[in-house]
C-alpha cells in the first residue's frame, strides 16, 4: 500500500539528512545534468543568539565561490522560474 508523504514530511526529512540549520525557513535544492547540485538555505536567528552563536552556525558550513558563468546561469534560472 502507498504511503501518502506530505511536502512538510518530506522537507524536513531532507533538511535533516543535509543538516540544515535547526531553524530553517526555506530550502530549495537545484538539481541540472552535469552541475553541481546547489542549496540556497533561509533560516530564522533566535534572538537569544548572539554574534558568536552566528559564526559558529555559519562555521559548520562551507561555501564555495562559483565562477561568474555559472553564477550568470544561476541567476538566469532564477530569473526565468520567478516569470
Amino acid at each position: 500500500m502507498a504511503t501518502l508523504v506530505m511536502s512538510d514530511d518530506l522537507g524536513a526529512k531532507i533538511k535533516d539528512c543535509l543538516g540544515l540549520p535547526k531553524y530553517t525557513t526555506e530550502f530549495k535544492m537545484n538539481f541540472e545534468a552535469g552541475s553541481i547540485t546547489t542549496i540556497d538555505c533561509k533560516f530564522m536567528v533566535e534572538e537569544t543568539f548572539k554574534h558568536e552563536d552566528i559564526l559558529a552556525e555559519l562555521a559548520k558550513y562551507r561555501l564555495v565561490k562559483i565562477d561568474d558563468k555559472a553564477a550568470d546561469r544561476r541567476k538566469k534560472r532564477r530569473m526565468d522560474s520567478e516569470d
